[in-house]
Protein backbone atom coordinates (compact mmCIF):
# COMPACT_ATOMS: atom_id res chain seq x y z
CA UNK A 1 0.00 0.00 0.00
CA UNK A 2 0.87 3.68 -0.77
CA UNK A 3 2.88 5.47 2.52
CA UNK A 4 1.89 8.39 1.44
CA UNK A 5 5.61 9.92 1.49
CA UNK A 6 6.87 13.14 0.28
CA UNK A 7 9.62 15.43 0.82
CA UNK A 8 10.00 19.09 0.05
CA UNK A 9 13.15 21.08 -0.08
CA UNK A 10 13.25 24.87 1.21
CA UNK A 11 16.03 26.97 1.75
CA UNK A 12 17.10 28.34 4.88
CA UNK A 13 19.72 30.67 6.76
CA UNK A 14 22.22 27.77 6.48
CA UNK A 15 21.58 26.34 3.70
CA UNK A 16 19.10 24.07 2.37
CA UNK A 17 16.29 21.64 5.13
CA UNK A 18 13.90 18.65 3.44
CA UNK A 19 10.74 17.97 5.28
CA UNK A 20 9.81 14.40 4.68
CA UNK A 21 6.67 12.93 6.02
CA UNK A 22 4.17 10.06 5.33
CA UNK A 23 0.89 9.08 5.56
CA UNK A 24 1.46 5.80 7.04
CA UNK A 25 5.26 4.16 8.88
CA UNK A 26 7.75 4.96 6.39
CA UNK A 27 10.74 2.44 7.14
CA UNK A 28 14.66 3.02 6.67
CA UNK A 29 13.52 6.44 4.47
CA UNK A 30 16.92 7.67 2.31
CA UNK A 31 17.49 10.57 0.24
CA UNK A 32 19.59 10.53 -2.80
CA UNK A 33 20.09 14.15 -3.66
CA UNK A 34 23.18 14.29 -6.59
CA UNK A 35 25.53 17.10 -5.30
CA UNK A 36 24.24 17.02 -1.89
CA UNK A 37 24.72 15.24 1.38
CA UNK A 38 22.12 14.72 3.94
CA UNK A 39 22.95 15.29 7.69
CA UNK A 40 21.14 11.98 8.64
CA UNK A 41 19.72 9.18 6.64
CA UNK A 42 17.82 5.56 6.81
CA UNK A 43 15.46 7.61 9.33
CA UNK A 44 11.96 6.28 9.90
CA UNK A 45 8.85 8.32 10.31
CA UNK A 46 5.87 7.79 12.06
CA UNK A 47 2.46 9.24 10.39
CA UNK A 48 2.01 13.08 11.11
CA UNK A 49 5.65 13.47 12.62
CA UNK A 50 7.61 15.03 9.75
CA UNK A 51 11.19 14.93 9.83
CA UNK A 52 13.41 17.60 9.06
CA UNK A 53 17.17 16.90 7.53
CA UNK A 54 19.48 19.47 6.45
CA UNK A 55 21.32 19.13 3.22
CA UNK A 56 24.99 20.01 2.27
CA UNK A 57 25.83 21.24 -0.85
CA UNK A 58 28.72 20.99 -2.98
CA UNK A 59 28.09 23.99 -5.03
CA UNK A 60 26.29 26.63 -3.07
CA UNK A 61 23.05 27.75 -4.74
CA UNK A 62 22.18 25.04 -6.41
CA UNK A 63 18.61 23.86 -6.64
CA UNK A 64 18.00 20.20 -5.27
CA UNK A 65 16.84 17.52 -7.28
CA UNK A 66 16.40 13.89 -6.20
CA UNK A 67 14.12 11.69 -4.34
CA UNK A 68 13.42 9.82 -0.99
CA UNK A 69 12.68 6.09 -0.78
CA UNK A 70 11.59 4.64 1.90
CA UNK A 71 12.20 1.02 2.36
CA UNK A 72 8.62 -0.33 2.74
CA UNK A 73 7.52 1.68 0.17
CA UNK A 74 6.76 0.72 -3.69
CA UNK A 75 9.76 3.51 -5.34
CA UNK A 76 11.42 6.39 -5.28
CA UNK A 77 9.33 9.41 -4.64
CA UNK A 78 10.71 12.89 -6.12
CA UNK A 79 11.57 15.85 -3.73
CA UNK A 80 9.79 19.00 -4.66
CA UNK A 81 11.53 22.36 -4.27
CA UNK A 82 9.87 25.55 -2.43
CA UNK A 83 11.36 28.29 -4.12
CA UNK A 84 11.73 31.52 -2.63
CA UNK A 85 12.57 34.67 -4.33
CA UNK A 86 14.91 36.30 -1.68
CA UNK A 87 16.75 32.40 -1.28
CA UNK A 88 17.83 29.14 -2.86
CA UNK A 89 19.35 26.05 -1.88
Amino acid sequence: EALGLAARAEASAAGCVITVEAARFAHAVSIEATGFLPDDNFFHIEPGEPRQVFLRGEIPGRAVQGTVTALNGTGPVPILSVVRAEAAC
